[in-house]
């Protein structure tokens, strides 16, 4: 099985908004199961970078 995550739901994630742990829960599944995956895409990667700076750094949140 796999899900598709966008710029919305990462940013959810990122500033730990409502849904958020459904987020984490998905992340954390893919990296626990093999037959899991969380997919990105690469536009919505940038997404959360863009802005007025206050966002946090996709790569500074861990699971």
């Amino acid at each position: 099985m796999s899900v598709c995550l966008d710029a919305f739901v990462l940013l959810a994630w990122l500033q730990d908004e409502q849904g958020a742990d459904l987020v984490e829960e998905s992340l954390q599944r893919a990296a626990e199961e093999e037959s899991f995956r969380s997919l990105l895409s690469v536009v919505n990667l940038g997404e959360p970078s863009q802005g007025n700076g206050q966002r946090r750094c996709f790569l500074g949140r861990g699971i």
